[in-house]
């Protein structure tokens, strides 16, 4: 059994237009816990050999994650958000391995 030592907010994007044709964007958020794991060298290059980016890696409950394509960890000024790069799924658990976001609008 895993205990958990943090947490991370899950954020689902939706994206619409209003009648101009401007593109709308609206999220919600789920708060879990999660267990924060370092991205080792190996699997740094892994990701970047795979075309992928791994900033960092987080493990969650499976039933908690539903596809979402972002999270966000941190409190405040200190909060960053990143985007899902892969999922992997054990049973119980899925690991997030997350890529820093380019966009300041987070």
């Amino acid at each position: 059994m895993s205990r958990f030592c943090d947490y991370a907010q899950l954020i689902q994007v939706t994206s619409s237009q209003d009648e101009y044709g401007n593109p709308i964007e609206a999220s919600v958020s789920t708060l879990v816990f999660a267990n924060i794991y370092k991205i080792s060298t190996s699997t740094w290059l892994s990701a970047r050999n795979a075309g992928l980016n791994a900033d960092a890696e987080i493990e969650v409950r499976s039933c908690e994650y539903s596809g979402q394509e972002r999270v966000k960890m941190g409190d405040g000024a200190n909060a960053v958000t990143y985007d899902v790069e892969r999922s992997s799924n054990t049973g119980e658990f899925t690991r997030l391995t997350l890529a820093k976001r380019v966009s300041s609008n987070g």
